[in-house]
């Protein structure tokens, strides 16, 4: 549903280069607003969060009719494509009253291929909403791949994965040029962008030349640790006009790109974890504690394989539920929306009946669950992806790779072997030997961690734009 709304906002902006000429902006936007309130569903909301929205829509009506705001087109488009985006900016506008139309504007490019770009989006959106006017935008939206690289990633295609990886240069090298950057050139020439942003790595180089031209200064976030493909063909540029932002202050991290970047470039400040990971609230976590009867001698595992889910994650848990634990052992299984992942789990745990062990099994949940259910495990058991390997490190979790997860994506290789490299971690070796490497990484205990700069990201990042922008 969510695509198709998206495309018929693409269609709609033809209808308004024809009626835009008969029609004011007050008019359109009150069209838009309406248009947009009819295709969307308030129901994954709480009753506070639907409060809070129905206000700021109410004083959104009321800045449109008096001609003192611009609910845009593009504006609409984002929040049908990012729905969290309308939360975020109801809960801004509880917090400061305005509607941020006037302030700076800052463009940010996601990606909906794999669950870290866009969480990482939103992270960056939700720390600038507050004194800029921010923009989430997908510019890869009219090609296939982000489609493609999810569904194989749902169904266990890690072949296929690999050979569209690998398809990565040509996309950047033909598709891009032709399909891309023309529109995010007209986006840009119409909003007008103080500051553009980008959290994935495909046609960095591009996007940089086309705001290299119009004297904008361009951040990558890198969203994995092991992060030169995000500054492809990107060699010693500017200080002013690029900025780098990487996890962490670490020789061999930077190693890579040391010889097309200066230090002036670099910027070692974090991941953009959600804000959950941050807070960590202890009530939630109270409350999974008393919901799952976790007493304090028991084990907890989280597994979780990735934004979309995988069907790897009923092959571990049937290697739980069919050996016999010698202590109290809870699994907590996160489908992350895979349906079909989710029945065959379900018929599992109907399937098995343990003594020892309880299966807590979730098709999808928020990011506040996952930061909780972290916070009680001893041992997470994941893809290396940026985001998990981040938000696991955050909250000093072990982790356990599933290696077939990994195929065919470098980028994810890299971060498992920064982790394995710093003792972190380790990847799954057989089945075999599952349950021994599971109670080894339990008994190892939390990590302890030098630095972990994520926990504080928000503040230099805030402070990084500040000093971007007002230069």
């Amino acid at each position: 549903k969510g695509i198709e709304l998206t495309t018929l906002a693409s269609g709609d902006l033809i209808v308004e280069t024809m009626s835009s000429s008969i029609k004011g902006n007050k008019e359109l936007s009150l069209e838009r607003l309406d248009k947009f309130l009819a295709n969307t569903s308030f129901s994954r909301y709480c009753y506070r969060e639907k409060e809070m929205i129905k206000r700021y829509l109410k004083e959104l009506r009321k800045q449109i009719i008096s001609n003192n705001y611009n609910f845009s087109l593009v504006q609409a488009k984002e929040i049908i494509a990012f729905p969290k985006i309308l939360l975020i900016r109801a809960i801004a506008f509880e917090q400061n009253k305005c509607l941020s139309n006037f302030n700076p504007k800052v463009l940010i490019l996601t990606h909906t291929g794999g669950g870290g770009h866009l969480s990482a989006g939103l992270s960056i959106y939700e720390i600038l909403i507050q004194n800029y006017d921010p923009l989430l935008i997908n510019p890869l939206e009219t090609m296939y791949g982000d489609g493609l690289f999810n569904r194989f990633q749902k169904q266990g295609h890690y072949t296929l994965l690999k050979l569209l990886a690998r398809g990565q240069a040509l996309a950047e090298q033909v598709f891009c040029p032709i399909q891309v950057i023309p529109d995010l050139e007209r986006l840009i020439d119409e909003e007008k962008p103080q500051l553009v942003i980008s959290v994935f790595p495909v046609a960095n180089f591009l996007t940089f030349e086309v705001c290299k031209k119009r004297n904008i200064p361009f951040v990558v976030v890198a969203t994995d640790l092991e992060a030169q493909h995000f500054i492809k063909h990107i060699d010693r540029p500017s200080p002013n006009l690029f900025k780098f932002v990487i996890a962490f202050d670490d020789p061999a991290l930077k190693a890579p790109f040391l010889n097309k970047l200066t230090d002036e470039n670099i910027f070692p400040i974090g991941f953009p974890i959600r804000k959950d990971f941050v807070l960590n609230n202890p009530k939630i976590r109270t409350y999974w504690k008393k919901k799952f009867k976790i007493k304090d001698k028991d084990r907890v595992v989280l597994l979780m394989v990735g934004a979309q889910g995988s069907f790897l994650l009923t092959h571990y848990a049937k290697l739980f539920l069919q050996e016999s634990c010698q202590s109290r052992l809870h699994v907590i299984a996160i489908c992350a929306g895979n349906d079909e992942c989710y029945d065959q789990l379900h018929n599992l745990k109907k399937e098995y009946r343990h003594r020892k062990m309880s299966l807590h099994l979730f098709k999808e949940v928020s990011g506040a669950d996952v930061a909780a259910f972290m916070s009680l495990s001893h041992l997470f058991i994941t893809k290396p992806g940026g985001a998990s390997v981040n938000e696991a490190l955050t909250m000093s979790l072990r982790m356990l790779f599933v290696k077939k997860a990994v195929e065919g994506m470098h980028w994810e290789l890299g971060n498992a072997k920064y982790v394995i490299n710093r003792g972190f971690g380790e990847f799954i070796e057989s089945d075999e030997h599952f349950l021994e490497q599971v109670d080894q990484g339990i008994s190892k205990g939390p990590l302890v961690l030098d630095e972990c700069p994520s926990k504080s990201f928000h503040i230099h990042f805030q402070k990084l734009v500040s000093e971007i922008i007002n230069h």
